[in-house]
């Protein structure tokens, strides 16, 4: 199918740009975004999902305002004949001015949250190094990612409340990534061998923003601390003034001495550069709804940060047993995948199925 793409001279492979090269399930696109305050009262995540082998786009939004209740709405569509069209139901992504400027926005709804939100990147993109794990001889994931970091403005609109968003206190962090995922969608195929369980696997992935320069670390080991993903890199407000390369990631995560294990405060990570210096990140968190927010503390402004654990380094889930706590910390899940599922085919009639859920917090 020729869609407004292949008007443009970046073809890639022999193909119309509505096939990827590969013809695996789980081939994917994703754009997400990370909007808060300095004050760590307002959290709003919001993102795309493009499945062209699966004939799916989705999108969602998720907000938290000052420690009370979660709001989050959800739609997909079927994604062709509208394959260059990225609105979903009422959501709408626009590129203003590439890797510059974009607009996301979400029309009013049942759910309680709308927007309409510009992103302007005060920071350069930052490449990640390529993602490519293979597993009983076959590819689970091979995937690129960028990130960059930004201001915001517009407004946002959560239960009635509309918040009026400026540049000097509303950041954003957003990624946009592509390729092969790991266990995308994968939970609903039948007759194929599971992946191997490791004993225990660490993932930690952050994008962080400061006065006149950033950094973003992707880090990812096995249970006993060998390194599977080490990438990361410091970069600068200034054109002129190069990024910086990661030679070494060292760390040292707290976690909850509960069931969940969520990351704590005190939280360090220290990225070692090629130039010989290095940047220290400590961790300290302002708790927003369900969502943990991490301030910085070297030149805190603020930024995005996340950890998970999975058997690190004494302690060690199965798969199964990672699926309980899952479901155990959010009891929507099932309901979500099942609805995601549900929505696909409802929407061969035309109409993209919403739904919302709203958790509340302690």
């Amino acid at each position: 199918m020729v869609t407004k793409y292949d008007e443009h001279m970046c073809h890639q492979s022999v193909n119309y740009f509505d096939q990827p090269q590969t013809s695996a399930r789980e081939w994917s696109e994703r754009l997400i975004f990370h909007l808060h305050d300095r004050e760590g009262k307002i959290h709003h995540c919001c993102g795309f999902g493009l499945y062209p082998n699966r004939n799916v786009m989705d999108a969602y939004a998720i907000s938290s305002i000052e420690k009370k209740t979660q709001y989050g709405v959800r739609a997909s569509r079927i994604l062709r004949p509208r394959y260059d069209e990225v609105e979903v139901g009422p959501f709408v992504y626009e590129v203003i001015e590439p890797l510059r400027k974009i607009r996301y926005a979400c029309a009013d709804n049942d759910f309680d949250i709308s927007y309409d939100i510009e992103f302007e990147g005060v920071l350069p993109c930052h490449a990640e190094d390529t993602q490519y794990f293979m597993d009983n001889g076959r590819v689970v994931e091979h995937a690129n990612r960028f990130d960059q970091s930004g201001r915001a403005s517009g407004w946002l609109k959560v239960a009635g409340v509309t918040h009026e968003l400026d540049k000097e206190h509303f950041m954003i962090e957003r990624d946009h990534s592509w390729g092969i995922r790991r266990d995308q969608g994968t939970i609903f195929e039948v007759d194929i061998q599971p992946m191997s369980i490791p004993e225990g696997y660490f993932y930690s992935w952050g994008v962080m923003q400061f006065d006149g320069w950033g950094c973003c670390y992707h880090i990812r080991e096995w249970h006993d601390g060998t390194p599977i993903l080490s990438s990361a890199g410091v970069y600068y407000a200034e054109s002129e003034k190069e990024e910086i390369k990661a030679k070494k990631i060292e760390h040292d995560f707290k976690f909850e001495d509960n069931e969940l294990r969520k990351l704590a405060e005190g939280s360090r990570v220290i990225l070692h550069l090629e130039d010989g210096t290095s940047k220290e990140i400590i961790a300290r968190f302002a708790e927003v709804g369900s969502t943990n927010i991490a301030a910085i503390a070297t030149n805190a402004t603020y930024a995005q940060m996340q950890a998970v654990f999975v058997g690190y380094p004494n302690k060690y889930f199965t798969q199964a047993e990672f699926v309980k706590i899952l479901q155990k910390s959010n009891p929507f899940i099932n309901k979500q995948l099942h609805k995601l599922v549900e929505n696909s085919v409802v929407s061969r009639s035309g109409s993209a199925r919403k739904y919302s859920y709203k958790l509340a917090t302690k």
